[in-house]
C-alpha cells in the first residue's frame, strides 16, 4: 500500500527524467545499461550517502523493463552468501526476456565498499567472479570510489 510507504519512499523518483542532478553520469549509465553488447560486464556507482545511485539504478531498470536483483554487499559479505543471492540470478537469461515488457534482471549490489578482504571469508574474489561470469549487467555502488579491496 502507497500509505503505508515511508515519504522519501513514497516520493523516490520512478523515471531516470525525475532524478536531478549529474546528468553526465546519468546518461554515461543509461546508456551502458542500454548497450546490448556491454565492453564492460560491470559498472560502479560512487558518491556520498543520498545522492541518488540507488534511485537511478531502479529508476533506470523500471524505464527499459529490468527487473532489479538488490544485494546489500555490506550484510551480505561471505562466499555462501553472496552465491545464494548472485550466483542464480546472474548464471541464467530469464524466459521473460524474449517477451516485449521485461529485458530480464540486472543484479545491484550496494555498499560494494563495505566488503573488506580477510574478514569476509571469500566475498570479494566472489564478487570479482560473479562478474566475470555474469550474463546480466551487474551495478556496484559505493560511497568510496577507492576500492583498493577489490583492485584486481
Amino acid at each position: 500500500m502507497k500509505e503505508d510507504l515511508l515519504w522519501v519512499e513514497k516520493y523516490r523518483p520512478k523515471k531516470v527524467v525525475d532524478v536531478i542532478g549529474n546528468e553526465e553520469a546519468k546518461s554515461a549509465f543509461v546508456d551502458w545499461l542500454k548497450n546490448k553488447r556491454r565492453t564492460k560486464k560491470a559498472i560502479l556507482l560512487y558518491g556520498p550517502p543520498g545522492v541518488g545511485k540507488t534511485t537511478l539504478v531502479n529508476a533506470a531498470a523500471n524505464d527499459l523493463g529490468f527487473r532489479v536483483i538488490e544485494m546489500n554487499a555490506s550484510d551480505t559479505r561471505t562466499e555462501k552468501a553472496i552465491k545464494k543471492v548472485a550466483g542464480p540470478a546472474t548464471a541464467f537469461v530469464a524466459l521473460d526476456t524474449f517477451s516485449t515488457e521485461s529485458k530480464g534482471n540486472i543484479l545491484f549490489m550496494d555498499e560494494i565498499d563495505g566488503i573488506a578482504g580477510n574478514e569476509d571469508r571469500g566475498g570479494v574474489s566472489t564478487i570479482v567472479k560473479i562478474v566475470e561470469e555474469s550474463r546480466i549487467p551487474v551495478i556496484m555502488a559505493a560511497n568510496d570510489p577507492d576500492l583498493q579491496s577489490l583492485d584486481r
